[in-house]
């Protein structure tokens, strides 16, 4: 796997979180095959994945220390935190934007390959933009087959949601997005307010390529299921006269994949107020039925 992204290829790696897909960080021409095979806006940054703590000062400039204290509480894990980058670090991993996100996996088959290769990897999900993020190695190549050089299969990864991403690179800590760990957890930590700015969910993100509805009754599921020759039903209560699957955050994109591969004609998400309580589910179905 090394030698792969020694020259110059991409790969995918699991996470504690999802599947993601990498090359050497200081390689610009590698990182720009990640926007190519996934389809990435130019845009859209991507993330350093390291293995040490010690790499963060050879990629960012003015670390506060903020960074240091959420460090010791949460690395390696599922954060990722936007610092200030370094200006060696190519314009086509920071997007431009003079930022650059860090991410410390807790997961031993990344550690160890990022290790192995001794330099940080530029990272995102291993997916098609848009579409919803890999839990496992085969989802990945579903999407990327013949798109990269490989893909180090460390089985279903532990959260199969994404990380939460705090940014401190202004007056206040602003959450960019929520995952596994809290406002709340941020807050206990840095003994202060942490913002809240959920910004990747304001576009259409991590959506299957079938329609997706979101019903909230069962009149409302009567009326689909009569509109519509099949449905792919996701579900956290049992609906009488369906095989549905069950809607929880640890099988949500699972489940979105599997409906998107089915000969069904919609994808249906029959949420009640419990499901719709848990806000990093409740974001994750909105964003799923955006188009």
């Amino acid at each position: 796997m090394c030698n792969l992204l020694r020259q110059g290829d991409i790969l995918a790696f699991p996470t504690e979180t999802v599947y993601g897909l990498g090359a050497d960080i200081f390689n610009a021409q590698a990182c720009k095959k990640i926007f190519v095979a996934k389809n990435r806006p130019a845009e859209s940054p991507l993330t350093a994945h390291i293995s040490d703590l010690s790499q963060v000062e050879k990629l960012c400039d003015n670390i506060p220390k903020q960074f240091y204290s959420l460090a010791e509480k949460f690395l390696p894990g599922p954060l990722s935190i936007i610092l200030f980058a370094k200006p060696e670090i190519p314009s086509v991993v920071t997007a431009n934007s003079g930022t650059l996100g860090i991410r410390f996996p807790d997961e031993k088959n990344c550690e160890a390959l990022i290790s192995s290769y001794g330099t940080p990897l530029a990272a995102t999900s291993a997916n098609i933009s848009g579409k919803p993020s890999p839990i496992n190695a085969s989802f990945v190549m579903e999407d990327l087959a013949g798109k990269i050089a490989g893909v180090l299969d460390g089985g279903e990864c532990k959260y199969k949601y994404e990380s939460t991403i705090v940014s401190l690179t202004g007056e206040l800590p602003i959450i960019l997005r929520s995952g596994a760990i809290s406002k709340e957890q941020l807050e206990e930590v840095l003994k202060g307010e942490v913002l809240s700015q959920e910004t990747l969910y304001k576009r259409k993100h991590y959506s299957p390529s079938k329609d997706v509805a979101i019903v909230t009754d069962l009149a409302e599921l009567a009326s689909l299921s009569a509109q519509k020759n099949k449905l792919f039903i996701i579900s956290n209560v049992e609906i009488a006269n369906s095989n549905c699957r069950s809607l929880s955050l640890d099988t949500f994109y699972e489940n979105l994949r599997l409906g998107d591969s089915s000969d069904a004609d919609m994808i249906v998400i029959y949420a009640d107020e419990k499901s719709l309580a848990i806000p990093l589910l409740a974001e994750r179905i909105e964003a799923a039925a955006r188009k």
